[in-house]
C-alpha cells in the first residue's frame, strides 16, 4: 500500500515487490503502468500459485500515527501504545487461494520499549478488523 507512506527520497516511479518473482511498477501517484489482458492473466496466475506453494506470509507495517493495539501473549489481553516510525510484523496464514482476509497467525513488534521483540502475540480480533486498523493507522513497507 502506497497511500498514507512518505515519499521524501522517492524516485520518479517506485517498484512494489508482492513475491520474489513478481514486480509491478507504478508511478509515485500510484497508478499502475498500463498492462495486457494476457500479462494480467499471467500475473494472476504467478499470485495463486505463491499463495498455494506457501500460504503463510509475512508482511511488515511503519505505524503512521499514534494509536493503540489490543494482543493477547499466552497469559492476557494488554493494549500497546505505538508511536509513528514504530513497526508491527504480522504472519498471515491464507487458509483459502480466494480469500481476501486471511488469517493473522502472529503479530511482532520492533522499536517498542513496553513490549519484547521475540514475543510472539496473538489477537482476539477478527481478520477484517486487524485489516482495517492497519489500513488505518499504518503503511505496508
Amino acid at each position: 500500500m502506497i497511500t498514507g507512506c512518505t515519499r521524501q527520497n522517492a524516485s520518479k516511479f517506485s517498484k512494489i515487490t508482492l513475491f520474489p518473482t513478481i514486480n509491478i511498477s507504478t508511478n509515485i501517484v500510484g497508478k499502475m503502468n498500463k498492462l495486457t489482458f494476457k500479462q494480467y492473466l499471467d500475473t494472476k496466475q504467478q499470485l495463486v500459485n505463491a499463495i498455494a506453494e506457501n500460504p503463510i506470509q509475512q508482511s511488515t507495517y511503519t505505524v503512521t500515527k499514534y494509536c493503540k493495539l489490543t494482543v493477547e501473549d499466552e497469559n492476557d489481553k494488554r493494549v500497546v501504545s505505538l508511536k509513528p516510525n514504530q513497526t508491527i510484523i504480522v504472519e498471515w496464514q491464507y487458509e483459502d487461494i480466494n480469500d481476501n482476509c486471511p488469517t493473522p497467525l502472529a503479530i511482532r513488534f520492533h522499536d517498542v520499549d513496553t513490549v519484547d521483540e521475540s514475543v510472539d502475540f496473538d489477537t482476539s480480533w477478527t481478520s477484517e478488523h486487524i485489516i482495517r486498523w492497519l489500513n488505518k493507522n499504518t503503511c505496508e513497507i
